[in-house]
């Protein structure tokens, strides 16, 4: 592998964290008030959780074309750069709904699904690339840390945008202020493309490139150590999002909360990310990936039961930094393992393929909680009834996150 020269290793840091926290603030004003947006343009509560989780699955079976076309393109920056770029555009239909008043359920889901597409197609070649830059030594603390200020920006963004639609809303101009976020959103991810495109490329495509099939990677996957990390993985995702994605709802149309409200419980998980991921970056460099994965689906358990149990702000909150901590656990522990696992020349196929998996896996448990809330009236004993059954999944998944082990270190190739 090209080394990086070490005063080129900080300037390519310094671009991926402002590449990132742009990325970050897109995701906080855009992607998550779009069940939000869904429940202000009338499509309902179920519609606004399979919003979150089924366009994505869409968009990752598109993006399966990914390390063919990233072949073909010939650079891995180059394809990050062109699909980021593409997904910043997305925002320009979706405001133009908003201040329209709302458009039919399935064009906004091919929008969301047009989202997901261009974003998930940057994910493969990126976790390439990105490896070529950042040290394997260092990975574990630089990637806790990035995560860290990449969740502040998301939490600032995320946060103002709900005063300014809670004041909008009592203004008469709700979805006027959609429009507005959706085009921030948009301009933020083309500054994210801009520093993507600063960042240097030491190979453009991986020494010994190679896309495996997927067939070959599903016998990999069913036979070895990495098969049980991924069969985890998968579990645990269903368990969460059967209830997660809803919450939106619960929180704007049972327990009626303010724009203010709603956005500082939502950002509450994300603050708490913030705190945790400096012990959770050297949890991971001293004790391994798999024991912070382990914390993670652990911590999960609980973090529902305050739902279940009251309406109280300040237990709500509590139980937000619970769920917070678990997150940043679960979401570094999995990002890490993949370097542990997959060796950087078959990298991109296999994220994509894995992309697909997540997908699928994140859209089985909003459908099958989407289905329970529709059959059981949607009202608030259908939630509690839907927290239950999460939080039952949730115990299941126990025994196999406690089976991930560590695995070998992908052949050093890397920098």
């Amino acid at each position: 592998m090209v080394e990086v020269r070490v005063k080129d290793l900080r300037g390519n840091l310094r671009k991926s964290w402002i590449d990132g926290a742009s990325y970050m603030l897109m995701v906080g004003l855009g992607e998550h008030y779009l069940p939000a947006f869904v429940l202000a343009i009338g499509l309902g509560d179920v519609f606004s959780g399979w919003v979150a989780t089924v366009p994505m699955l869409a968009g990752a079976l598109i993006q399966l074309a990914t390390p063919h076309l990233a072949e073909k393109v010939g650079s891995l920056r180059r394809w990050v750069v062109w699909t980021a770029a593409l997904q910043a555009a997305v925002f320009v239909p979706l405001a133009w709904v908003a201040l329209r008043g709302g458009a039919p359920a399935w064009v906004v889901f091919l929008l969301a699904t047009a989202y997901w597409a261009t974003g998930l197609a940057t994910g493969p070649a990126w976790i390439t690339w990105i490896s070529t830059l950042v040290p394997k030594l260092v990975r574990a603390r630089y990637f806790a840390r990035r995560n860290r200020g990449l969740w502040v920006t998301f939490a600032v963004g995320f946060v103002a945008a709900g005063g300014l639609l809670e004041w909008s809303r009592a203004h008469g101009r709700e979805l006027q202020a959609f429009a507005l976020l959706f085009a921030l959103a948009g301009l933020a991810r083309c500054v994210s493309a801009y520093y993507l495109s600063q960042q240097d490329e030491p190979e453009p495509l991986p020494r010994g490139w190679r896309i495996v099939p997927n067939l070959e990677l599903l016998r990999r996957w069913s036979s070895d150590h990495s098969g049980r990390l991924i069969a985890c993985i998968f579990v645990v995702q269903i368990a969460v999002q059967t209830a997660t994605p809803f919450l939106t709802a619960f929180m704007r149309t049972e327990l009626q909360f303010s724009y203010t409200l709603y956005a500082l419980l939502y950002a509450t998980p994300y603050v708490a990310r913030i705190v945790a991921l400096d012990a959770l970056g050297d949890l991971a460099h001293k004790q391994g990936v798999a024991r912070t994965i382990w914390l993670g689906g652990l911590l999960f358990v609980p973090s529902l039961i305050a739902w279940m149990a009251t309406d109280s702000v300040l237990l709500l909150i509590l139980a937000q930094i619970l769920a917070g901590v678990a997150f940043a656990a679960w979401e570094l522990g999995t990002f890490l393992a993949f370097f542990d696992h997959v060796p950087e020349a078959e990298r991109t196929s296999v994220y994509a393929l894995y992309n697909v998996g997540l997908s699928t896996s994140m859209a089985v448990g909003s459908l099958a909680g989407g289905a329970l809330l529709g059959l059981l009236g949607s009202d608030h004993t259908a939630y509690l009834w839907l927290f239950a059954l999460s939080t039952l999944l949730r115990v299941a998944a126990v025994p196999l996150v406690a089976r991930v082990r560590d695995g070998s270190r992908a052949p050093a190739t890397e920098s």
